[in-house]
């Protein structure tokens, strides 16, 4: 019985109470702030764009990426002033990292399909906007096809939406995520996108992972 007594009062020693954890009070809570642990610095990425004086072929490239996909790493063609390229052509000699995953440590001046769709996000909502017989496969796939909301349904849309459109994204990306599942594939697309929304202040509530409104 003495031996249960001192494992219990071992056990409760691990645990501090409020009034013991009231030593480490601070005086003001509001008095703090947060660094973002948001790696890209656009600034930069926008100068290495610039830098490559291939900006409008890059935009073409993106918009493969933005309007076909680029599903389960596989990088092709795209078309150019009417020639069709290839991508491994201008990923080599750009230096386009093509195998990172989500865990890839890149450097700040590294491009990647994911970052070229981050930085010409608002060009690519105009080419919607200017083109509407095209969507993306974002929307004609994972949507409920409402077109109000094609021209921000697109991969790289998280980075510009507002409350409102970020929901309707979010559902996409959620579809899309329970595809890859069922195929047994790499998914984890929705986890990415919840946290770039947050980092936007974007209000995600419970009903936006318990509710599925695309089915």
């Amino acid at each position: 019985m003495s031996r249960d007594v001192d494992v219990k009062e071992n056990v409760n020693r691990k645990y501090l109470d409020e009034d013991k954890m009231v030593e480490l009070n601070v005086k003001n809570l509001n008095n703090y702030e947060f660094v973002s642990n948001d790696t890209i610095n656009e600034e930069v990425l926008l100068k290495v764009i610039k830098d490559t004086g291939k900006v409008e072929e890059l935009f073409a490239l993106t918009l493969q990426f933005a309007i076909i996909g680029y599903g389960n790493r596989q990088f092709g063609q795209y078309k150019y002033k009417g020639e069709v390229r290839e991508m491994r052509t201008i990923f080599n000699d750009l230096d386009i990292k093509k195998d990172n995953d989500l865990g890839s440590k890149l450097s700040e001046t590294d491009l990647t399909p994911r970052r070229l769709l981050r930085m010409f996000r608002f060009q690519i909502r105009k080419y919607l906007n200017k083109n509407p017989d095209v969507c993306s496969y974002l929307f004609q796939k994972y949507s409920n096809n409402d077109y109000n909301y094609r021209e921000v349904c697109f991969p790289g849309a998280e980075f510009l939406v507002n409350q409102d459109e970020a929901r309707y994204l979010y559902e996409c990306y959620k579809k899309l995520d329970r595809s890859l599942v069922n195929r047994n594939m790499t998914h984890g697309l929705t986890s990415r996108i919840k946290r770039i929304l947050l980092a936007k202040n974007i209000t995600i509530t419970r009903d936006w992972d318990e509710t599925n409104l695309f089915d």
